[in-house]
C-alpha cells in the first residue's frame, strides 16, 4: 500500500501542473519542478524517508530508459529533413558537449572542487538514463548528478524562449538542437510541444550528446 501511496505521490502532481499550465497556459509553471517542490514538501512534513519514497518511485524509474529510446519516434518521421543538414547539426552537437565540459571545468577551478565533484557534474547536460551510470562509472556522486541533471534541464527549458528571442533562433532544427544539447529529456519534451521538426532535431541531440558523453567525458578525469 506504501508503494502505491508513493507511486501517486510522484506522478499525480506532476499530471496536475501539466494540466494547470494547459488550462491556464502560464508559461513560467514547468511541471516537473512543481512537483518536485509537492513531493519535498509531502516528504519533509510527515517525515518520509527516502528508501519508503523509492519504494513506489523506482517504477517510475524504470520508465527512464524506455522513454528515452520512444524519443527516437519523432526522429524517425522528419529524417529526410534531419539530413539536409546533419554536418552543421553534428558540429552543433560536438560543439554543445564541449561546452558543458568546459563550463563544469571552470566551474572546478574557480571554487576549487575535489575531482569527485568534477566527476559529479561533468553529466549534467546528458539524460538521466545516460548521466547515472556514466557518473558511477567516474566515481561521482550519483544522486547529485541526478539534482544536476534535472536542474539544468529545467533551467535550460525555462529559460530557452527567452536565449531563442534574444539571439534571434528562428530554426526549428538550431532550436531542437540546442534544447537536446544543452537540456536533454526535458528539453526535448519542450521541444516536442513546439513541433515535430524541434522534436526530431532535439532526439537526435540528445542521442549523440548522450553516446558521445560516455566517450569523451572519463578522458577528462
Amino acid at each position: 500500500m506504501t508503494a502505491i501511496f508513493m507511486l501517486l505521490l510522484t506522478v499525480v502532481p506532476y499530471f496536475f501542473f501539466v494540466y494547470i499550465k494547459k488550462k491556464l497556459k502560464w508559461s513560467f509553471i514547468n511541471p516537473l519542478l512543481f512537483a518536485i517542490a509537492v513531493d519535498m514538501a509531502v516528504l519533509l512534513s510527515f517525515k518520509i524517508d527516502s528508501k519508503t519514497y523509492a519504494s513506489g518511485a523506482k517504477y517510475v524509474s524504470l520508465l527512464l530508459t524506455p522513454a528515452t529510446i520512444a524519443l527516437a519516434f519523432p526522429l524517425y518521421e522528419e529524417l529526410k529533413t534531419i539530413k539536409k543538414d546533419i554536418v552543421p547539426i553534428l558540429m552543433s552537437i560536438v560543439f554543445g558537449v564541449f561546452s558543458s565540459v568546459l563550463t563544469v571545468f571552470a566551474i572546478y577551478k574557480i571554487f576549487v572542487l575535489e575531482k569527485v565533484h568534477f566527476a559529479t557534474l561533468l553529466p549534467k547536460s546528458i539524460t538521466t538514463a545516460i548521466g547515472i551510470d556514466v557518473s558511477r562509472s567516474m566515481g561521482g556522486i550519483v544522486s547529485i548528478t541526478v539534482f544536476t541533471i534535472i536542474f539544468t534541464g529545467i533551467f535550460g527549458a525555462m529559460v530557452s524562449d527567452a536565449v531563442f528571442k534574444m539571439m534571434k533562433i528562428k530554426s526549428d532544427v538550431a532550436r531542437g538542437v540546442a534544447l537536446g544539447s544543452a537540456s536533454h529529456a526535458i528539453g526535448t519534451a519542450k521541444a516536442n510541444n513546439m513541433n515535430e521538426l524541434t522534436g526530431a532535431a532535439s532526439s537526435m541531440s540528445l542521442v549523440i550528446s548522450g553516446i558521445l558523453s560516455v566517450i569523451i567525458l572519463p578522458l577528462f578525469l
